[in-house]
């Protein structure tokens, strides 16, 4: 495929970044995890609008080029973590310059003391995670997408985790972020107490207001037990007023989780049963059509939503909470005294 002007240009003076044009690493980045993507792969389509070219940083100097020049030239620039997104935020045209950051991936430093992680935007999440548990430490988030995401892609898309009930989100975690902005002027941001604090409008910005490079997080020791718990409520109103009155007394378990009727009915449905001796007779018929029901109304979510209102709470066997505490024995335990 050959070669147009301005990505001739962006090849000439990004020499020593890694930097492809390729027809297989340009449709490779053309994408995300977003769920219409996945339809269309399914069906055979895949995307027509790739990007200009991927570059692949490995020092902060060289990503100051890159934004150097695509400010210069006036091209749009996509930055890159490990693709997990789900909102088409890499979607590209023509012109797109995609930033792959994962080469920027150091543990900078974990001051002990401090208790503050500095890592760089590339470091992958699980991986990230484990090394911190081997010198003591944890960050305390787990999101879904932990095993094919990034630091910088937690910050940029204000990532939540399994744990925010005790550690927060990604934003409470920052003690500072390093990012490239503008033309190419690299700028570190502070979180402040007092005073017009810029952080927030970083951490959640999809890499529009800027290029992350590397960050100052919080991190915890390593919980010692974890203690787990659930409780079932006639309805979802009063599984809110539960948690409610739980963290307003200052209990912080690290998962709450409060789950409908309809999905409580079914995680019921997924537990570990005693298995039935083979000479007792097949499932009852009213279990079969009960079976052979649930699979109708799947397959059409505005009847299944119009059937759980007006069946109610009380059909499918109330809501379900599930807690996880963690930390030491004697925290655990006075949390669920």
């Amino acid at each position: 495929m050959p070669e147009g002007p301005a990505e001739l240009n962006l090849l000439r003076e990004l020499s020593g970044v890694a930097v492809s044009a390729s027809p297989l690493d340009r449709q490779s980045y053309s994408r995300d995890l977003w769920p219409r993507h996945h339809i269309n792969v399914s069906a055979g389509q895949l995307p027509t609008s790739r990007p200009l070219a991927v570059v692949w940083p490995d020092t902060v100097e060289a990503a100051v080029r890159v934004v150097e020049l695509c400010a210069r030239e006036g091209l749009p620039m996509a930055p890159f973590g490990a693709g997990s997104g789900v909102c088409g935020g890499t979607l590209p045209d023509p012109r797109t310059v995609v930033v792959d950051l994962k080469r920027l991936n150091r543990v900078r430093s974990i001051d002990r003391e401090r208790g503050v992680l500095e890592v760089e935007a590339g470091a992958m999440g699980i991986r990230l995670e484990e090394d911190l548990n081997v010198a003591g430490f944890t960050l305390g988030h787990f999101p879904s997408s932990i095993l094919c995401s990034t630091v910088g892609g937690w910050l940029a898309a204000r990532s939540a985790g399994q744990c925010s009930g005790r550690y927060g989100k990604i934003e409470d975690m920052v003690v500072s972020l390093d990012c490239i902005v503008g033309r190419g002027e690299p700028v570190r941001f502070r979180r402040r107490t007092q005073g017009p604090d810029l952080t927030p409008l970083m951490v959640g910005s999809e890499g529009i207001l800027g290029l992350i490079t590397s960050a100052e997080l919080r991190m915890h020791p390593v919980p010692s037990a974890r203690a787990y718990i659930a409780y079932s409520f006639p309805n979802l109103e009063a599984g809110y007023e539960s948690l409610r009155e739980m963290f307003q007394a200052g209990l912080r378990p690290a998962v709450s989780r409060l789950y409908d009727a309809f999905d409580s009915f079914m995680a019921k449905r997924g537990a570990v049963k005693r298995r039935k001796d083979k000479s007792q007779s097949s499932p009852a018929a009213g279990a079969a059509l009960k079976d052979a029901a649930l699979r109708l109304l799947l397959r059409s979510p505005r009847a299944m939503n119009f059937a759980l209102d007006a069946a109610g709470d009380k059909t499918f066997g109330g809501t379900l909470l599930i807690l996880i505490f963690e930390g030491t024995s004697s925290e655990n335990a006075d949390d669920l005294a």
